[in-house]
């Protein structure tokens, strides 16, 4: 099959590419300015998500699926990279342009497990939760894909995570919260999966969940990821207001790889237990 992917150069969109080619498919790359290495098989457009004239003359190329991962963790607002502009009216304009073009094409959207509960509380979930609600009235044939916390080995909160535990203690306050993370490999998987059935017709415009196979408290997250990272760390205890005033300097150093919304969803939690219509790997 042909693929149209936005977000194609990100964490996740890297490796949703590198599933479609190695199953053969040909991938059309929509991107504003990143550029995956060149590869068999894939055609790089560049193009803007937020100009519909852009995503109107990908779409002549005559994709068979349109997949949307993009997405931010962090708000440039300088820049105009923001959740609504990022979350939203990117995925708005994808759907209206796709809606004029040709309402056969269905629609892979990514979302985030959580935007139910926590479209009430961070701005990143907000508008991930009003882009589902814009996909669903759209009239197009979707599989909208909700990932728990997605492990990657050196990007992500991986990544995020590798300096703060290169120096062997992490401090752990008290929060009584489960996640279930997922490796990005097996999101990547599902994704295509979910592709291939909308285009051969065998599933039905679905909200999928998928979480991993184990769920764990917070201290049992950081210990995941130090293996990942191959550190040993001791946990000092701390109280949570530290963590706060790391979220608060976070939301103006990019160095800081906490901020406030990422904190907020952490005491947040993440699995898909007590959810219908959810996937564990």
């Amino acid at each position: 099959m042909k693929v149209l992917i936005f977000g194609g150069t990100g964490f996740i969109g890297k490796r949703v590419v590198k599933t479609l080619l190695d199953k053969e498919n040909r991938v059309i790359v929509f991107s504003h300015k990143r550029k995956i290495s060149d590869k068999k098989n894939v055609e790089h457009f560049k193009g803007d998500i937020l100009d519909k004239n852009s995503i109107k003359e990908a779409l002549k190329l005559k994709p068979d699926v349109v997949i949307n991962l993009v997405g931010i963790i962090k708000e440039i607002p300088k820049r105009g990279i923001t959740f609504k502009t990022m979350h939203f009216d990117a995925a708005s304009n994808l759907i209206d342009s796709i809606v004029e073009f040709n309402k056969n094409i269905p629609l892979v959207q990514i979302s985030a497990n959580g935007v139910e509960k926590g479209k009430d509380i961070t701005d990143y979930f907000k508008y991930k939760y009003q882009a589902e609600e814009k996909v669903k009235s759209s009239g197009l044939r979707y599989a909208i894909i909700r990932p728990s916390i997605v492990i990657g080995e050196k990007e992500g909160i991986v990544k995020d995570l590798s300096i703060p535990l290169s120096l062997g203690f992490f401090p752990l306050p008290k929060i009584d919260v489960k996640f279930s993370p997922v490796k990005v490999e097996l999101v990547a998987e599902k994704i295509v999966k979910v592709a291939e059935d909308l285009v051969n017709g065998s599933l039905e415009s679905n909200v999928i969940k998928i979480c991993g196979e184990e769920e764990m408290n917070f201290r049992g997250l950081i210990e995941y990821i130090a293996k990942i990272v191959g550190k040993k760390v001791i946990f000092v205890p701390a109280p949570l207001f530290l963590f706060k005033i790391a979220a608060f300097l976070g939301d103006r150093f990019n160095f800081i790889p906490l901020n406030t919304v990422t904190l907020k969803m952490l005491l947040q939690g993440n699995v898909c237990s007590n959810n219908t219509n959810y996937v564990r790997y």
